[in-house]
């Protein structure tokens, strides 16, 4: 993750707290820099000097919390009087250097990296201790309260349908956790399945995964504790509301898909402790069959057996339950196939060692891959399902890569939805099962699909929009109606109609062009104060989305500017690969020039009026 902020945020000295993985802002009065880039996601050990700033980033930090910067960036902007010395915390610098791959590598700040040591707990300690001092007082407790207000809204994930009965999760404003609800009918009342609020002293039990039987008559659960992403699985019998005898733990991201008559179900868990060396215990993944009143203990091993220990396993199924398909991949940019028959228990390979992507979907007479396999932005193959093992190369093309990327392929019972990146936002694109392009589902300039909830024997579907300006909306297709109605909106801090969203392109150092998404005010003109945000790896992409940490950034008369950075995933594979490895510096290459960018058409300025 990359941030860059201009007026009196330059000049920040980044410091990452090991212990409670907040991003600490230490901000001089006075200060010579005019730029700030702060990377998060980097691997340990690494310092990467980026124009001006040197960033060295502690191991293993992948998530922080949003709120510490937002609430600096608007008592700067309020220009609230701070009395404190700016008396930063000194921070040892030690003379490593290393020669890697030719280039010398100066990495003073590698002892910050070891989070068991007492002299890094203290220094953890005291900028916790001077971050508080800085920004506690007035001001704070209002952006605080004002945060807390933008939050405390109802969150819902889109419906799953299961023969007339829909599920799904929903938080409320006053509730660490989502709850599973279900109701029969559209109209139907709503019954709360599972809630993990108030479980146990702490609240620190959630739902990590949930997933109703064909039938609906049962409910697959897992409840995790304290983020430690090991959840145990439990089936709750939908109509009584009670819990089957059977637990199943260790199911670390479980993988589960019921067979059609409700008798059992595949799953995904790992090995219990001790029976593999320690701190492996996350690894090993295999795939296991649960028939219903069984012993957990005696479940069938489906796929897994002298495997690599880090594999990680998707799963689909075909309709009938017969085949099971397996995706085990090891990185982030290609998988293999294989796929299990349940009549003849006989696992067979389809696709290994193929550089690039597969995804394996079933129809009712047919099965579909979305691959990017000689493909950069994805196409769709297919083969029918009695010549299922087809070489690859031999499948026919079902919808032929186009312009754009293809993101998802939702399926129904008639249609496949193809959700394309149109310059990092969202298009969705409606086919018959055959491949034919038969319309478009209507989506608001500058949108992205969040969530999509379709099966592939059923031909009603649930989808979630939004935007820079608005929160979800939850959308429901009626095939009676054939048409697309809002079923149920989350509440929206602002009012869209007072903003304006757009997208302005430039060209990087090596010339290649990079979209940017621009976000404030309508009211606001010329210079103002700026936040610079991109990602850049791990394939993710930078899509219009409603984030409500940035609201009173952007109320104050701030602006947003999100660039589609080189590592990420906007426009395929190339784009992905040409901000990686040997390419790395095209990420920080776009990033800067944004910046530039937005200096040069008068968005803001280095040297600021207000700085």
């Amino acid at each position: 993750m990359l941030f860059l902020g201009f007026g009196r945020l330059s000049g920040i000295e980044t410091v990452l707290d090991l212990n409670s993985l907040w991003l600490t802002l230490s901000l001089p009065r006075k200060t010579p820099k005019c730029l700030v880039l702060c990377s998060i996601h980097t691997r340990q050990g690494m310092t990467q000097r980026v124009g001006e700033v040197q960033t060295s980033p502690a191991a293993g930090l992948f998530r922080f919390i949003f709120c510490p910067i937002v609430i600096k960036l608007v008592i700067d902007m309020e220009k609230i009087p701070d009395n404190n010395k700016m008396n930063l915390p000194a921070t040892k610098k030690e003379n490593v250097v290393e020669n890697l791959h030719e280039h010398t590598i100066n990495d003073p700040y590698r002892w910050l990296e070891d989070g068991g040591n007492d002299e890094v707990k203290q220094w953890i300690q005291n900028q916790n201790e001077y971050l508080n001092k800085s920004l506690r007082g007035p001001t704070f407790e209002k952006l605080s309260a004002e945060l807390v207000k933008n939050f405390k809204v109802t969150n819902f994930s889109s419906p799953a349908m299961r023969n007339g009965i829909y599920f799904y999760s929903e938080r409320k404003p006053d509730e660490d956790h989502h709850a599973v609800y279900y109701k029969k009918g559209l109209g139907g009342e709503p019954v709360k399945l599972v809630d993990p609020n108030g479980m146990n002293e702490g609240n620190t039990i959630s739902v990590e995964t949930w997933n109703p039987s064909k039938s609906g008559k049962y409910l697959v659960y897992g409840l995790g504790q304290g983020g430690d992403e090991m959840a145990t699985l439990h089936i709750k019998d939908v109509e009584s509301g009670v819990d089957l005898p059977e637990t199943i733990d260790r199911c670390r991201h479980p993988q589960v898909r019921w067979l059609p008559d409700d008798s059992g179900f595949y799953y995904s868990r790992n090995p219990q402790p001790g029976t593999v060396p320690k701190n492996e215990e996350h690894l090993h993944g295999k795939i296991y069959f649960h028939k219903l009143g069984d012993d957990p203990n005696n479940d069938e091993l489906i796929f897994g057996k002298d495997r690599p220990k880090d594999d990680m396993l998707n799963v689909s199924i075909s309709l009938d339950g017969r085949y099971l398909a397996i995706h085990p991949t090891n990185t982030w940019t290609r998988n293999d196939i294989y796929v299990y028959d349940k009549e003849t228990k006989i696992t067979t390979p389809l696709v290994t060692g193929i550089d690039a992507k597969f995804g394996l979907g079933f129809l009712e007479d047919k099965a579909i891959i979305r691959t990017n396999y000689n493909a950069n932005n994805e196409r769709v193959l297919s083969v029918p399902l009695d010549k299922l093992f087809t070489p690859i190369d031999d499948w026919q093309e079902l919808i032929p890569e186009r312009e754009h990327l293809l993101e998802s392929l939702p399926a129904t019972k008639s249609k496949l939805i193809g959700i394309y990146s149109v310059d990092a936002y969202s298009k969705t694109v409606i086919f018959d099962h055959d491949g034919k392009e038969i319309g478009q589902i209507p989506m608001p300039k500058y949108s992205s699909i969040a969530g999509f909830s379709a099966r592939p024997d059923e031909e009603e579907f649930f989808y979630g929009v939004d935007s820079f300006t608005f929160p979800k909306v939850e959308y429901r297709y009626d095939p009676n109606k054939n048409d697309y109605e809002p079923y149920r909106k989350t509440e929206n801090p602002i009012d869209p109609e007072n903003y304006v969203v757009k997208q302005e392109w430039y060209e990087s150092k090596d010339g290649t062009k990079i979209p940017m998404f621009i976000f404030h005010r309508n009211d606001v003109s010329g210079v103002a104060p700026t936040i610079l945000r991109g990602y850049g790896g791990f394939n993710n992409s930078m899509n219009p989305m409603f984030m409500r940490t940035w609201v009173p950034w952007i109320e104050r008369g701030g602006v947003l500017a999100i660039p589609c950075i080189r590592g990420g995933g906007e426009f395929g594979k190339k784009w992905h690969e040409g901000g990686i490895k040997d390419k790395k510096q095209n990420s920080f290459d776009d990033f800067i020039v944004a910046a530039e960018y937005l200096i040069q058409k008068g968005y803001t300025d280095p040297r600021p009026s207000w700085y």
